[in-house]
């Protein structure tokens, strides 16, 4: 589980990107959740989250965005994304 506490933008993206990159390529993990509850995130960001589902799929691994925001996570419908990660929303969503 990585949690993600504050502003998501075009730069905090680069370290959850290795961090993420290393959790499915250099440790092998058959699952990565990210928990985003206390994050805010830019909606340049959400690339990352493409890129992390397309790098998981390719080595077999389950994706979980948690507690993702409502714009975050409509953004990630309309690329299809949501059909190869599991998103959850946020409570009362």
């Amino acid at each position: 589980m990585v949690t993600v506490d504050g502003e998501l933008n075009l730069d905090s993206c680069q370290l959850l990107e290795s961090l993420l990159t290393d959790l499915v390529e250099g440790q092998g993990n058959l699952a990565v959740a990210v928990d985003l509850a206390r994050a805010t995130i830019e909606p340049e960001a959400v690339s990352l989250f493409v890129e992390a589902a397309r790098r998981a799929g390719l080595h077999g691994t389950k994706l979980v965005l948690k507690a993702l925001p409502d714009d975050a996570h409509d953004a990630l419908r309309s690329v299809g994304l949501s059909e190869l990660v599991e998103v959850l929303p946020r409570r009362g969503s």
